[in-house]
């Protein structure tokens, strides 16, 4: 049997399925991409970021090698890092803001790897000011 799910070159994400819910390798990785390294005869696949050889049905294809990268995609803006616990955000009461999202992940992953648990990379991606206050006009009746 062979895996025509994916080729070398795509870039996969983390499925959210239970087997990865439950698994100490996968857990804190739900949603991350991964790029395929090799595709074995047997249909599972292997990564450049992690160790092992995995099978495919853990994983949802992303990018397809063949396709460019999405060149519109800002790389650079207003990044904070929050814990996801029990499916809700908790981000600090004063979150370091990040650059860019390379520094921001690497940030998240390290944290990750440190304290253990899920962290959230979020994105700013619009700005709203409330309008300055307007005064009452007063008028003579």
């Amino acid at each position: 049997m062979t895996n025509t799910k994916f080729i070398v070159g795509d870039v996969v994400e983390v499925a959210n399925t239970e087997i990865n819910r439950k698994s100490i390798t996968f857990k804190a990785r739900i949603y991350h991409h991964l790029t395929v390294e090799k595709v074995t005869a047997l249909g599972s696949v292997r990564f450049r970021e992690l160790r092992g050889t995995w099978g495919a049905e853990r994983f949802n294809l992303v990018r397809r090698a063949s396709e460019p990268a999405n060149t519109d995609e800002v790389k650079i803006g207003r990044y904070i890092i929050a814990l996801c616990r029990n499916g809700k955000l908790l981000p600090a009461t004063e979150p370091r803001e990040y650059s860019s999202d390379v520094q921001a992940h690497r940030v998240a992953e390290q944290m990750a790897k440190k304290h253990g648990g899920t962290f959230v990379v979020l994105k700013g991606i619009g700005e709203y000011v409330m309008p300055e206050e307007v005064k009452p006009t007063y008028r003579a009746l």
